[in-house]
């Protein structure tokens, strides 16, 4: 067992290193890499050319793109009437001249009141509105009558209320005296926020002590 491992070995054709050779060089046995079976499909094969090719190819595309985004670039931008049409661009000048005609409407509607009557059903019915147009005394009066006659006590209390904040006492008190209920439904407002004082003076002053 031990020659045929010997004869084995003393068969290669593997040269072995020494130091005492006088060549510097090394040289590696020849090696092979032959495909194991006919059938292998030559995709298995790596080449470099075809790694070389697909890099030219999207560096072409690359430099096409960047010719067409700077051409677009340059051109000029499209007008709105070719972007929709003339027609469509005479509608949408007319729409604008529309909506421009009821922008001003609203902006002078603004500083304008609406009436009494109008403030008084938004009001009782939660909408939006504003008591800072109503300035005259003639006004306050309107606005007080009219919340008196849907007989809603929140809001007569609120115009109350603003007659207070906004009249000299003299004009409040006359306005009060002559409309009871409105002057009931402020001294019961002043009476559950305990404003007691400011309750026995008015009473007095409506000389109703």
């Amino acid at each position: 067992m031990a020659e045929d491992d010997d004869s084995y070995w003393n068969s290669s054709s593997a040269k072995g290193f020494s130091w005492d050779d006088s060549s510097d060089s090394v040289v590696l046995p020849s090696a092979s890499i032959s495909s194991s079976s006919s059938n292998t499909p030559a995709t298995d094969l790596v080449t470099f050319e075809a790694g070389l090719s697909t890099s030219s190819q999207v560096a072409d595309r690359v430099r096409e793109a960047t010719k067409l985004i700077s051409a677009a670039a340059e051109l000029p931008e499209p007008s709105i009437s070719q972007l929709v049409g003339l027609k469509d661009v005479r509608k949408l000048e007319a729409e604008l001249l529309t909506v421009r005609k009821n922008f001003a409407k609203l902006q002078q509607d603004r500083f304008q009141p609406s009436s009494a009557t109008q403030t008084v059903q938004d009001m009782v019915l939660g909408r939006p509105f504003s008591l800072e147009g109503f300035r005259s005394l003639q006004d306050k009066e309107g606005l007080l009558d009219s919340a008196l006659e849907w007989g809603d006590g929140e809001v007569v209390l609120a115009v109350a209320i603003m007659l207070k904040n906004t009249l000299k006492r003299s004009k409040f008190l006359a306005i009060m005296s002559s409309r009871q209920e409105a002057a009931d439904q402020l001294i019961s407002h002043m009476v559950v926020r305990l404003e007691l004082r400011e309750v026995v003076d008015l009473l007095v002053s409506l000389d109703r002590s």
